[in-house]
C-alpha cells in the first residue's frame, strides 16, 4: 500500500527496487516522493534546522538499512518509523520533553468575529487536551488525523498492535471532545 491507501503499483517497486539497488536517480525520486511527510514528522518532535537536518537523515538511514525494508509493503511507514526513532534519540540525546503542536489558525472564512473567536478557543482546547494527552494517544491522533494514515499504518510505525492503535484514538478523541463539550456548557 502507498501512503493514499493504494495498491503500490510496479512502477513504484521499480522505483524502490532500484533506489535500493544503488541508482541514485532512483533514490531521488523516492526522496521527493516521501519528503513532505518524513518531513512533517521530524517537525512535529523537532524545530526548524534540527527537523530538516533529522528528515534528511532518515532517508540516508533507509538507504544504509535498505535490506530491513519488506518488498511490496508501502514504504511511508518504514520511513516513518524511521524519522520517529530518529527524532526520539535526537530528543534524549538533548534530554528534551517530546513536543507536539496540535493546530493552528483556522483556514475558514467565518463571517463574524465572535465565530472567530469560539474558533480559537475551540483550537486552543484541542490544543491544551493534546498536550495532556499521554504520548502514545497524541502520537497516534497526529499520525491519524494530520498525517492521514491508516490504522495498520500507525501500528507498523508505532510498533504497537493495530487493536491499541484504536483504543488510543478512541481514548484521545473522547477527551477531547469531552473537554470541547464542557467548554460549550461555560
Amino acid at each position: 500500500m502507498n501512503e493514499r491507501g493504494q495498491q503500490n503499483t510496479a512502477e513504484e517497486q521499480r522505483l524502490l527496487r532500484d533506489a535500493f539497488g544503488g541508482d541514485r536517480a532512483a533514490f531521488g525520486k523516492l526522496v521527493i516522493m516521501y519528503q513532505t511527510p518524513v518531513y512533517s514528522i521530524c517537525m512535529r518532535y523537532l524545530k526548524g534546522e534540527d527537523a530538516r537536518d533529522a528528515a534528511q537523515e532518515v532517508f540516508i538511514k533507509a538507504f544504509v538499512r535498505r535490506e530491513q525494508y519488506v518488498s511490496g509493503s508501502s514504504p511511508l511507514p518504514w520511513l516513518l518509523t524511521i524519522a520517529r526513532n530518529l527524532c526520539i534519540d535526537r530528543l534524549r540525546k538533548k534530554r528534551v520533553e517530546t513536543p507536539i503542536d496540535a493546530a493552528g489558525e483556522p483556514q475558514s472564512a467565518v463571517a463574524s468575529a465572535e465565530a472567530q473567536l469560539e474558533t480559537r478557543q475551540s483550537l486552543e482546547i484541542v490544543r491544551q487536551q493534546m498536550e495532556k494527552l499521554p504520548a502514545g494517544q497524541r502520537e497516534a491522533i497526529v499520525l491519524h488525523h494530520v498525517e492521514g494514515l491508516a490504522y495498520r499504518e500507525i501500528a507498523e510505525v508505532l510498533s504497537i498492535p493495530q487493536g491499541t492503535v484504536m483504543t488510543w484514538l478512541h481514548r484521545g478523541r473522547r477527551t477531547i471532545a469531552d473537554a470541547l463539550k464542557r467548554h460549550e456548557k461555560a
